[in-house]
């Protein structure tokens, strides 16, 4: 099963390969990734 958060970073490097990331967008992109992971990893503890 693809997690959603693997799949949505992977659309937008396809769709913005040269696209010039800034520092903010990288802490948001980071914060947001963490965020699905730790929710991700607390779903398969409770199963």
């Amino acid at each position: 099963m693809n997690s959603p958060a693997h799949d949505q970073s992977v659309t937008i490097k396809d769709k913005y390969p040269h696209e010039k990331y800034t520092a903010i967008d990288l802490l948001y992109a980071n914060q947001y990734i963490y965020l699905c992971t730790t929710h991700i990893k607390r779903k398969n503890q409770q199963s």
